[in-house]
């Protein structure tokens, strides 16, 4: 248990520190395909803001989060994926809404790829988690299980 807190706040940390380096100390570079960009294009993603509401995403995510934290110290069996499962969706809802601050003629196609990843992952996650809860049946039989 100790353990699943321990990343938990590490990946906590890790938004935070991410989100403040993007948002206060402009460090543009860690922004998704942001440093390879024109440069006339990287100075309209930061007139727009796009950077900067991705670092405050970051930390707003971080922030959720942790108030998702007590739940650990619970009886509730599922902080983990409930945690985690938040973050998903927030994330990937956050940068479908983001994507309305990209360049112009890239707006609509980056809405797009964000939708349909976001279906895809989701899905795959959902399929994943249902199957995972099934119940298991072992057959015993003279020469194998």
């Amino acid at each position: 248990m100790n353990i699943l807190i321990g990343i938990q706040l590490f990946v906590i940390s890790i938004f935070l520190l991410l989100g403040w380096a993007v948002r206060y100390k402009k460090v543009y570079g860690l922004v998704s395909e942001f440093i390879n960009r024109p440069e006339k294009e990287q100075e309209e993603l930061i007139k727009n803001g796009y950077p900067q509401l991705m670092g405050a995403l970051l930390i707003l995510t971080a922030f959720c989060m942790l108030i998702f934290q007590p739940l650990a110290f619970s009886s509730f069996s599922y902080v983990m994926e409930v945690q985690f499962g938040f973050m998903m969706v927030f994330l990937m809802g956050g940068m479908i809404y983001l994507s309305r601050y990209e360049v112009p003629s890239k707006r609509n196609r980056r809405y797009w790829v964000n939708s349909i990843l976001m279906v895809l992952v989701l899905g795959l996650i959902g399929v994943l988690t249902y199957t995972g809860y099934q119940k298991n049946e072992l057959i015993i039989s003279d020469e194998s299980f």
